[in-house]
Parts: structure tokens; C-alpha cells; sequence
């Protein structure tokens, strides 16, 4: 990645409280008081059912059932809540500026939803889905407006699956938690005026660095101080993302951990990277250390997305 792509990384991207976000969230509007005192426990729950969600998603070991179908019936409950939470996250959104939504059977279709929402909305969530796709890659769908499409009518096939003949829309549980996290960030802009996106890239960040931080609080590492304030420099000056990246990729080689002599052999940097590749919390940081092994990640902080570098 070039100089100057990393010295853009704070100029437009990077926003409130050092959180990613794109442009439009600067134009999230703040509720007046009483839409706040109106839709104050609405929003509330949603943040918590999502919470509870994304936690019980995490929990389970990533793998993949040689069958479709089994696949299918262990990620029933994530996808049918997921549904369910993306659909009255943009209700309420609608329901705040008092336009009329389809009711009914037919208001399942989150993909016509989607089209209701506001245009600076629908950025959010198109920014917000572009990084999490850039990560898996292999989700066809390259843009939110084509991965809503293509599962908004999918919430009654999957919901009764298990009993009815009907082959359910194919889609990805993560990806639409994290359209569901993104409206929720949203509601919360537009309840605290923080405008905080957690995307993918800075949730990466901030695990790497919390993995750091127990490294060195890890008694059993032969700790030199000079081999820490180097490694702190390249993590907190940088971008962990990509620091990290190179260290897993050529631990995957059978190379010396950096090309930097007093690093190459660091028992810090070696602890760190075995805590990196044993941490399996977090299904989108399992994916990220996968595919930087193998690949060669890197974040390109001028176009906001993964590459293999």
C-alpha cells in the first residue's frame, strides 16, 4: 500500500471517536424531543436484539456442512431474526419521517424497504456492506441494493422451511447482521447525534489491538522493551490491519515474522501472532486471519475496502 493511501486514512474516512464512517452519516439529523421521548424504547430494543444476535452468532464455530441443507437449518434462527430486525429497524426509520410502508404479507419485501429509506441512508448501508463484501468476497452480490434485492423476499420461505417444500433464497447471515448494525447505528445518530459506523475494518482494528494489549500483559513473554515500543509504533501508527496482516502472512510461509531484524525472531510479535490466529470469538476476524494467511490482505484506506495486496 503506498504512503499515500495511509495518510488519507484520517482526512475523510476515519470520524467521531475514531470510528469509520462515509460521508452520509454527517448528514444524519438529530430527533427533536419528542420523536426522541416517541421512539426512544423502539430503538433501544432493537439495539439490544441486535446485541444478543451478533453475540450468539459469534459463539458458534465457523464451518461450513458438507450438505446445503444442514447449513441452512444451523443458521435458521440468525437469518430469520436477522429479517425480522432489518425489516422494523427501516420501519421505524420510515415511520420517523411518517412515510407509509406496505403492510402485511407483503411487507416483508426488505429490498422495497430499502428503496423508501432516505438517500443518506441508503449510503450508510451501501458503505457499510461494500467493506463487509470486500472481506468475504465471495458473496455474490457486490452492492446492498443487490443483496437486499436478491433476499427481500425471502423472510415467509425461511421462516417455514423446515415444514413446507420451498427452497429458502440464498444469503449470509453476517452480512445481514451487518446491515442490521449499520440501521442501528443510524437510529443511535439520530438519538444521540453521534455518528458513529462500526464497520468491519475498525472492529478488526480494535480486537488486534486488544489482542496486543494481553500480549503484553502475558507474564510467559520474554519482553523487550525495545522490541515493544517498535511493534506499539507500527500498530498505533499505522494501520493494524495491514501491520498484522504481513506478520500472519509470512508465519504462513515459514518467513521470519518481519522483515525488520530486531522483529524478524521477536518472542512479543511471535505471542502475538499465535493469539491472532487462536482468537475464534469473532466470525469476521476468523475470516480476516484466513484470508490474510492465505492472501495477503491489506486495507486500502483510500477506497475503503480489503484487497489482497
Amino acid at each position: 500500500m503506498s504512503s499515500s493511501d495511509s495518510e488519507r486514512v484520517g482526512d475523510r474516512f476515519l470520524g467521531y471517536e475514531g470510528a469509520s464512517m462515509s460521508d452520509s452519516m454527517n448528514h444524519i439529523t438529530t430527533l427533536d424531543a419528542c420523536q426522541m421521548k416517541l421512539f426512544q424504547r423502539p430503538v433501544r430494543r432493537l439495539w439490544v436484539a441486535f446485541g444478543w444476535l451478533r453475540d450468539s452468532y459469534n459463539k458458534q464455530p465457523t464451518q461450513q456442512d458438507l450438505e446445503a441443507e444442514y447449513e441452512a437449518i444451523r443458521w435458521l434462527s440468525t437469518i430469520t431474526l436477522a429479517y425480522s430486525g432489518i425489516e422494523q429497524a427501516m420501519k421505524c426509520l420510515l415511520q420517523l419521517r411518517e412515510i407509509k410502508f406496505p403492510r402485511g404479507a407483503r411487507g416483508h419485501l426488505i429490498g422495497k424497504l430499502f428503496k423508501k429509506l432516505a438517500p443518506q441512508e441508503q449510503e450508510v448501508l451501501r458503505y457499510s456492506y461494500a467493506i463487509y463484501r470486500s472481506l468475504y468476497d465471495y458473496i455474490p452480490q457486490e452492492t446492498a441494493d443487490d443483496f437486499l434485492e436478491a433476499i427481500g423476499d425471502g423472510y415467509m420461505p425461511w421462516r417455514y422451511f423446515l415444514s413446507e417444500d420451498q427452497t429458502p433464497p440464498q444469503t449470509h447471515p453476517g452480512a445481514m447482521l451487518e446491515i442490521w448494525s449499520a440501521l442501528t447505528d443510524i437510529l443511535d445518530a439520530k438519538m444521540t447525534s453521534k455518528l458513529v459506523l462500526n464497520t468491519v475494518n475498525w472492529r478488526i482494528e480494535e480486537c488486534l489491538k486488544d489482542l496486543f494489549a494481553n500480549t503484553l500483559g502475558d507474564q510467559l513473554c520474554d519482553i523487550d522493551q525495545s522490541q515493544i515500543d517498535k511493534l506499539k509504533a507500527q500498530l498505533n501508527e499505522g494501520i493494524a490491519t495491514n501491520y498484522c496482516a504481513e506478520f500472519l502472512y509470512r508465519d504462513a510461509q515459514g518467513q521470519p515474522l518481519s522483515s525488520d531484524d530486531q522483529l524478524s525472531y521477536s518472542p512479543v510479535l511471535a505471542t502475538l501472532v499465535d493469539k491472532i490466529k487462536r482468537y475464534t470469538a469473532n466470525h469476521v476476524f476468523t475470516e480476516y486471519v484466513w484470508r490474510a494467511r492465505n492472501n495477503k490482505l491489506a486495507w486500502n484506506p483510500r477506497l475503503c475496502r480489503f484487497e489482497m495486496d
